[in-house]
């Protein structure tokens, strides 16, 4: 299942994906185990003649095959450096990074090693890799290690290398008990992985026990600093500079991943508000008396709770029209109307069944609400 670069896909279509299937396993008191899987230098790594293998495999015809062994021909490259400009070196592999057609191939190259899976699910963007399955703790990592052989082999036949330092573990748990000693995923070299607590995937960190509270750390220490920074050189600034550099260097800091991280605790969610008012009170000059209602109305601005729900709620608008990819729309089903009533012409949607006592499908119950 590949997200990276594809109209109406994106990091967080992936990560709603990803955590949707979590919080379904975990409400059905399952462990769920996952490998974040590191590629070393992927982009430079891809194998020309293997690439136009699979171009011609999808059904490129000979003209396109022609141009591209010809686009992956002769390529040099050079480094300057002050003014230095160093001798070419001739390009033998890889794809050209920054580049639409670069992202493209990349995808086009790896996204194969999907079938090779087993009873493992997984999720790719571009080269950044997720492999992960659910059940009990003595089959859950068992079937993780099996298919996580089946991936390495499937890389191996690309030319693509892991990177074991960066290629991490987690065990999902929540409030399951903690194992002890959990058996060791290896790679097939023989290197262990390491369990983590928390992996940054696709920007926003999740941890062990989804509670959020990493990602909203690192965030707002971020916005911490960037606010003193802007405190410090206020007198440079016009009020106009002012909204516009807390609009574009902070705001899209809060909303990264909003609709994500919008299931974590009202307590960890007011450390956001915290820092929102701290910008709030850059822009306005407000005394820090100021009740947040007024600051809102100040700034013309709307709550971040309020934020994250219109978020959401565009989400929700753009799953009903089947705007968003195919694996986040297959997963809210429309209600029948099993007689006509005024209320019929408004569209319900059916709540699924959960478990009260653990967090519940993300995507399906939140669009209920």
């Amino acid at each position: 299942m590949q997200s990276g670069f594809r109209a109406g896909h994106g990091c967080t279509s992936a990560t709603l994906k990803v955590l949707n299937d979590i919080l379904t396993a975990i409400d059905k008191k399952q462990y769920c185990a996952a490998v974040f899987i590191d590629l070393a230098k992927a982009f430079d790594s891809v194998n020309h003649h293997i690439l136009i293998c699979r171009l011609d495999s999808l059904g490129f015809s000979n003209d396109c095959l022609v141009w591209f062994t010809n686009y992956f021909s002769d390529r040099v490259q050079c480094v300057k450096s002050e003014g230095l400009l160093f001798g070419p070196l001739a390009v033998s592999m890889g794809v050209p990074q920054g580049s639409i057609l670069g992202t493209t191939l990349i995808s086009v190259y790896i996204n194969d090693v999907a079938l090779v899976a087993g009873e493992s699910l997984i999720h790719l963007y571009a080269d950044n890799t997720i492999l992960y399955t659910s059940g009990p703790l003595d089959t859950v990592l068992t079937t993780l290690q099996m298919s996580f052989n089946a991936i390495q082999l499937s890389f191996r036949g690309l030319q693509l290398l892991l990177n074991t330092s960066k290629t991490k573990c987690i065990l999902f748990k929540r409030s399951l008990p903690a194992p002890a000693h959990p058996s060791n995923i290896t790679t097939l070299d023989g290197s262990d992985l390491e369990y983590v607590d928390n992996y940054k995937y696709l920007g926003v960190w999740l941890g062990c026990k989804l509670s959020f509270q990493t990602h909203i750390k690192h965030c707002q220490s971020k916005v911490k600093s960037r606010i003193g920074f802007l405190f410090r050189n206020k007198s440079s600034f016009t009020h106009a500079a002012k909204h516009t550099l807390v609009k574009l260097t902070i705001l899209p800091i809060l909303d990264l991943g909003d609709v994500i991280f919008k299931i974590a605790s009202n307590t960890l969610l007011n450390k956001f508000d915290a820092v929102y008012h701290s910008a709030i009170h850059f822009v306005t000059k407000a005394p820090y008396t100021t009740h947040h209602c007024d600051l809102y109305a100040l700034i013309g601005w709307p709550s971040l709770h309020t934020r994250r729900q219109t978020h959401w709620l565009q989400v929700i608008y753009k799953t009903l029209l089947g705007k968003v990819p195919p694996y986040l729309s297959s997963l809210v089903t429309i209600a029948a109307p099993t007689c006509s009533t005024r209320s019929s012409r408004y569209i319900s949607m059916v709540t699924p069944k959960i478990n009260s006592s653990f967090w519940p499908p993300l995507l399906p119950v939140l669009c209920c609400q």
